[in-house]
C-alpha cells in the first residue's frame, strides 16, 4: 500500500488497460474518478490528470484530497478500459523524510542522549553491582565452589585414546573401500588365470599326487578305525562353519575395524584371547583331512573291492532262472515260419478268395427293383402330409400353423394375449401370451 502525509499535495500513477484483451495499455482516455476517505462514501473528484503514454496516467492530488487520515480509495473508469483502483494510506508522518520521518518528538540524534557505555550500566567496561543497581553481587562471586566436581581427566584421556584410532572423518569409507578393492584385485587375478597357467597348476598337482598301488591297496596296512569317518568329518565342518561365521560377522559394511586386544570378545573369545591360535588350529585340522597317506587310500579302495560281490563263472553257467523264461530255438523257428507263410500267398489263393466273395453276394433282380419303385410311386399326398416334422407335429399341422401366423387374421394384438386365426377367420391356430416388450412367453398351438 502507498503511504502519503496528511494534507500534502502528491502525484499518484496508475495504469489503464484495454477492456478487450485486459493487457494493452490505453493512452488518451478520459478518466472518471471517485474517492472514498477513511471508509466514507465514494464521491467524484477532479484532480489534474496527465497522460504519460502507454496507458499510464498521473493524478495530481491536492491537500483537499489528502486531508483525512486513514485509507484514501480511488476508483477510476474510462471508455474502452478496465476499471482501475488505487489505495493510499494517509498518515500523520512524512514517509519521504529521510531524517526523522517528519515526527516532531524526535528532536535530536539518539547518540546525544547517553554517554558511551552509560546506557548499559558499564563501569570501566564491566557490568557489576555498582554500575548496574539491579545486580546485587559481582557475577564472579556466583561460580560454584562447594560440591563442584572437576572433570574426570583420566576418563577423558581413555576416551581420547580410543577415539584416536578413528579416521579423521568417521564417515570416510575410503579405508574400507581400499581394502575391498585389494581383495577384489586378488579375486580378479584368480579369475584371470591363462589356460597355460591352469594347465601348469593341474600338471603340478597330478605330479605331486602319490596314488596308491595295487599292492598297497591289497595290503590294507591301516585298521578301519584309523580312517576319518563321515561323522568326524561333519563335526569338523560344523566347527569350521561356526568360526567362519563369527569372523565374517565382524565384517559388516561400515563397521569393520582391525581386531586387537579385547576386541576379540566380539568373536566369543575370552578377554585377551588371540583368534590367530584358533584359526591356526582349524587350518591344521583341515590340512590333516587333506593329507591322507597312500596306505590309507589303498586300504579304503581294497575295502570297497572286497565288499563287491560279483557273479562267478559257475553262477553264470548254472542259469539259475527257469528254462521257461528264456526264448528257445524251436519257438523262434515257429514264429519265423508263421511270418513266412503270410508273405507266401499265391495268385490261386487270391482268386479263390475273390470267387468265394462274389458267390456269396446276391445282387437285386430286375423284379425286385421294379417292386421297390412301385412302392415308392404309391406314396399319396395324405401319406406325405401325415409325416411327423418335429415332436408330434405333422407336416399338415405345421403348414396350417405357418399359414395362420403368416397370412391369418390377428385378434388382440394390442393386448398381452394376441391370437392368429385360421383362414376361416374364426378358429384360433396360435394363442400367445406376451410380456411388456412383445416377447412371447407362452404359446398354445391348435393345428
Amino acid at each position: 500500500m502507498r503511504s502519503r502525509k496528511q494534507s500534502t499535495a502528491t502525484n499518484l500513477l496508475l495504469l489503464m488497460v484495454s477492456s478487450t484483451d485486459h493487457i494493452t495499455g490505453v493512452a488518451g482516455a478520459t478518466l472518471t474518478i471517485t474517492a472514498s476517505k477513511d471508509g466514507g462514501a465514494f464521491s467524484a473528484i477532479s484532480p489534474v490528470v496527465t497522460n504519460l503514454g502507454s496507458g499510464w496516467y498521473s493524478l495530481a492530488l491536492t491537500t483537499v484530497h489528502t486531508d483525512t487520515l486513514g485509507d484514501l480509495a480511488l476508483h477510476v473508469t474510462a471508455t474502452g478500459c478496465d476499471p482501475s483502483d488505487v489505495l493510499v494510506d494517509i498518515v500523520a508522518y512524512d514517509p519521504e523524510d529521510a531524517t526523522a520521518l517528519g515526527i516532531s518528538r524526535i528532536d535530536a540524534a539518539v547518540t546525544t542522549r547517553a554517554a558511551p557505555g552509560a546506557e548499559m550500566g558499564l563501569s570501566a567496561g564491566a557490568v557489576n553491582a555498582t554500575s548496574a543497581p539491579n545486580l546485587d553481587a559481582a557475577v564472579s562471586s556466583r561460580l560454584a565452589t562447594a560440591g563442584y566436581t572437576a572433570p574426570d581427566n583420566a576418563g577423558i584421556t581413555a576416551v581420547k585414546a580410543k577415539t584416536d584410532n578413528l579416521p579423521s572423518d568417521p564417515a570416510d569409507e575410503s579405508i574400507l573401500e581400499a581394502a575391498i578393492a585389494g581383495v577384489a584385485s586378488l579375486v580378479s587375478a584368480l579369475n584371470n588365470l591363462s589356460s597355460a597357467q591352469a594347465q601348469s597348476a593341474a600338471a603340478a598337482a597330478l605330479s605331486a599326487y602319490d596314488g596308491p598301488t595295487n599292492a598297497e591297496m591289497v595290503a590294507r596296512t591301516l585298521l578301519a578305525a584309523d580312517y576319518a569317518t563321515a561323522t568326524a568329518l561333519a563335526t569338523v565342518d560344523t566347527v569350521v562353519d561356526t568360526v567362519s561365521g563369527k569372523v565374517v560377522g565382524t565384517l559388516a559394511a561400515g563397521t569393520h575395524n582391525p581386531q586387537s586386544g579385547d576386541s576379540f570378545t566380539r568373536l566369543g573369545a575370552p578377554v585377551g584371547a588371540s583368534i590367530s591360535a584358533d584359526v591356526t588350529g582349524v587350518k591344521t585340522d583341515v590340512a590333516n583331512l587333506n593329507d591322507l597317506s597312500s596306505a590309507q587310500a589303498q586300504a579304503a579302495a581294497a575295502a570297497a573291492v572286497a565288499a563287491y560281490d560279483g557273479p562267478t563263472n559257475a553262477e553264470m553257467v548254472a542259469r539259475t532262472l527257469p528254462a521257461g523264461d528264456y526264448a528257445t530255438t524251436s519257438g523262434i523257428s515257429s514264429v519265423q515260419s508263421d511270418i513266412a507263410a503270410l508273405n507266401d500267398i499265391s495268385t490261386a489263393d487270391i482268386l479263390a478268395q475273390a470267387t468265394a466273395a462274389l458267390t456269396s453276394y446276391g445282387p437285386a433282380k430286375p423284379a425286385d427293383v421294379t417292386g421297390a419303385l412301385a412302392l415308392l410311386n404309391d406314396v399319396s399326398v395324405s401319406d406325405i402330409l401325415a409325416g411327423i416334422i418335429e415332436g408330434s407335429l405333422s407336416l399338415a399341422t405345421v403348414l396350417r400353423l405357418l399359414l395362420a401366423g403368416m397370412a391369418g387374421i390377428t385378434v388382440g394384438m394390442e393386448t398381452p394375449t394376441p391370437e392368429f386365426m385360421a383362414q376361416d377367420g374364426v378358429t384360433p391356430r396360435i394363442s400367445a401370451t406376451v410380456d411388456a416388450s412383445g416377447n412371447r412367453i407362452e404359446v398354445t398351438l391348435n393345428g
